[in-house]
């Protein structure tokens, strides 16, 4: 695919992150996945699997961590003398303030567009967890002649989603945004977008001078008509990460085999920063079911329909069922956690009990003890 990609790592929608918890610390796309992986992880895999090797991440603030897990970008084969990955930080020579919009922090950084040869251009966002087959989504881009291709699922939509209605060949006919949810499934647009850099170029000084905020609000629902823009469906597992209960649901999902099996299928694997550490040890109490457990951790507890990541303890009558455990927590004698986010270095101490439901789970935040 001859592309390059223009990767956010941070949503410009106040009302699309709910995960201030989470990321109050870190960028969206450095948020840690399913007991090994970061959330951007699966945006760059995709891309690295249709060989997109020229990406530039744009984060604006917080992104120490995102720069600890990438590093050169050896693990996802970006570590390369011309082109590759590069971070992005924009309004490093312009007046913009940092509350600035998707439009103004592309025109930010076009140093960067200018020097990539390729004569198209990938716009995603990074807080998504999917394998997308993007050289089928460039193949019918570039079949259908479309000015845009945008991937697009089928759900049920939420508020401020657009919605689309295509025709037959998936041309986007209609765009409209969602004020509230509804009972029906629809054809959903996403953050992925397609384009010629001409295209890119012109569309980012168009929004720089009529105040647009992003692709999906301002391009797809107000250009439809005038643009030839066309819809890619992405029939495989997908989920913006936008929210605590989505959160903890997609990592909960992961526990099915179905879909493990869709995103981390053999041909486009899932890459990752590559750690070396001892495997986990279960002690003569341990009882494990159902769950997803990384290297490291020591287990003498109870965990059911859990996701453990690298290096957790876990004690001796410690209950866990329905949890994300992140690195490097301590889980005390007898404490008891149902439907818990924890953060790293986190210590529950002895006969604590926490107790949310899918739908509120509860976020103890990087570093507490509680």
């Amino acid at each position: 695919m001859d592309a390059f990609c223009i990767l956010f790592t941070d949503t410009y929608d106040s009302k699309e992150n709910k995960l201030n918890e989470l990321s109050g610390k870190r960028t969206l796309a450095s948020i840690p996945f399913g007991a090994r992986f970061r959330l951007i992880d699966f945006m760059l895999s995709s891309l690295v699997g249709a060989s997109v090797h020229n990406i530039g991440i744009i984060t604006k603030s917080k992104y120490g961590s995102l720069m600890d897990h990438l590093g050169w970008g050896k693990d996802w084969d970006l570590d390369r003398k011309n082109g590759g990955l590069k971070i992005l930080t924009p309004f490093a020579t312009t007046d913009f303030s940092y509350n600035d919009n998707q439009f103004e922090i592309l025109k930010s950084v076009h140093g960067y567009i200018d020097s990539m040869l390729p004569e198209y251009c990938v716009v995603a966002n990074a807080n998504m967890v999917a394998n997308i087959n993007f050289n089928e989504m460039f193949a019918r881009h570039i079949e259908s002649g479309a000015d845009i291709s945008v991937l697009c699922t089928k759900r049920l939509p939420t508020d401020s989603d657009t919605e689309l209605t295509l025709d037959e060949a998936s041309k986007v006919t209609k765009a409209i945004i969602h004020t509230t949810s509804k009972n029906e499934e629809t054809y959903i647009a996403e953050d992925v977008f397609i384009m010629e850099k001409s295209l890119l170029y012109a569309l980012i000084d168009h929004g720089v001078s009529y105040g647009w905020r992003t692709f999906k609000k301002d391009v797809i629902a107000k250009k439809f008509a005038e643009l030839n823009i066309n819809a890619y469906e992405h029939k495989g597992y997908f989920k913006i990460i936008d929210s605590p209960e989505v959160y903890l649901s997609a990592n909960l999902d992961m526990l099915n085999r179905e879909i493990r099996q869709d995103i981390f299928r053999t041909s486009q694997p899932i890459l990752t920063r590559t750690k070396d550490s001892v495997p986990t040890k279960y002690g003569d109490n341990a009882h494990v079911s159902n769950c997803y457990v990384a290297d490291g951790c020591v287990i003498d507890g109870e965990i059911e329909n859990s996701i453990i990541f690298r290096n957790v303890k876990i004690a001796k009558g410690a209950k866990i069922s329905n949890s994300v455990i992140m690195q490097n927590s301590v889980i005390e004698k007898d404490a008891s956690l149902e439907c818990v986010i924890i953060d790293k270095n986190v210590k529950i101490s002895e006969n604590k009990e926490i107790r949310g439901v899918k739908t509120l789970p509860v976020v103890v935040n990087k570093g507490k003890t509680v």
